[in-house]
């Protein structure tokens, strides 16, 4: 099979003169899609709505964003479209929000680079393959127990867990 590839601005890069590490398209029409880029930088995930016209950084801001690290993995879920998972230098991070915050995964592969990342077709399993700790897998299906989405579990996912039953009788 050939494939045909066309640009109507061919010597115009809207991404940042660095590495790329993995193209993801997220739409059928093929408008929809993320760039990962490699090196310490705050803005290794960009995301395009229109075919790579303009990119918009979503890795958010402060310490609720993506750590400044190599992003060499990257899905979105295909249940949730606004749940992205990035395969980086320190282990598995995911965003519950389109990237406005970002957390480690829980459960997932220890801090070390994570190489590829892969939503298994027809299924909810999350596979992470890994440089030197083997390959990792997640069930999206199962519940998260981050209930906060603050990146840990505590206290406050218990009283929310509590509170979805509402007063006792």
């Amino acid at each position: 099979r050939r494939v045909l590839f066309r640009s109507d601005n061919a010597g115009v890069n809207p991404i940042p003169n660095r590495y790329v590490t993995r193209i993801v398209l997220a739409s059928a029409d093929g408008l929809t899609g993320f760039v990962c880029l490699g090196g310490f930088s705050a803005d290794n995930i960009l995301r395009t709505a229109n075919g790579g016209a303009a990119f918009t950084d979503v890795t958010g801001a402060g310490a609720s964003g993506l750590p400044s690290i190599p992003v060499r993995g990257f899905a979105v879920d295909t249940v949730v479209p606004t749940r992205w998972f990035a395969g980086t230098e320190w282990g598995v991070y995911h965003t519950r929000n389109s990237g406005a915050t970002w957390y480690p995964m829980l459960g997932g592969p220890p801090a070390v680079s994570v190489d590829e990342l892969v939503l298994v077709p027809n299924s909810r399993r999350l596979l992470a393959a890994t440089h030197g700790r083997g390959m990792w897998s997640a069930d999206l299906a199962t519940p998260d127990p981050d209930l906060d989405g603050n990146g840990s579990v505590g206290a406050e996912d218990i009283a929310l867990l509590l509170s979805s039953f509402g007063p006792c009788a």
